[in-house]
């Protein structure tokens, strides 16, 4: 006996049970989506916190570019300075109560500012001042011909510090 298969006809040779997914089963499912969305939660709040907040040396880096342009801009030496009370960087002129471009740090960050003495030449090589040679310092100066103060600068956060020298003519700072 032949049937024609199709639509609304039932084929008699053929096992009709459904198949379906248990309770359990869903239940399951719903639970892991639930977890997963929690974990997305979480992290997405995070996220959400961080993506206003840049990196300390992001920020140095930008300063010491904006220096480096307000020098070349104003045909005039310019000073940057880290200003504790505020946790700001400060590009100023001629006194760092009338800044030019202030950038803004986290609480609790420190910045300093040490001199690099020249190094000294004798016996055929040049020779590197100790660490104890180093002085502290107020403010980085720009010059118009694209020179600068040479520094190191150490970021400090509790614990943790970081140290870097920004290159003489370019916005670039490598770790030390």
């Amino acid at each position: 006996m032949k049937m024609k298969l199709g639509i609304g006809v039932r084929n008699e040779g053929i096992n009709n049970s459904k198949k379906a997914f248990t309770i359990l089963e869903v239940l399951m499912v719903i639970a892991l989506i639930g977890l997963v969305a929690g974990l997305f939660a979480v992290n997405f709040d995070v996220l959400l916190r961080s993506i206003g907040k840049k990196r300390p040396e992001k920020i140095l880096y930008n300063a010491l570019c904006e220096a480096r342009y307000q020098t070349i801009q104003q045909h005039a030496p310019v000073y940057l300075t880290f200003d504790k009370n505020q946790s700001a960087f400060i590009i100023f002129k001629e006194q760092p109560s009338k800044p030019i471009v202030q950038f803004s740090l986290e609480a609790g960050i420190d910045i300093i500012f040490e001199s690099v003495p020249p190094n000294t030449y004798g016996g055929g090589q040049f020779k590197t001042q100790p660490a104890s040679a180093h002085e502290k310092l107020e403010k980085i100066a720009f010059f118009p011909d694209g020179s600068s103060t040479p520094v190191i600068i150490t970021l400090s956060e509790g614990n943790f510090s970081l140290k870097f020298k920004p290159d003489i003519l370019s916005c670039g700072i490598t770790s030390v």
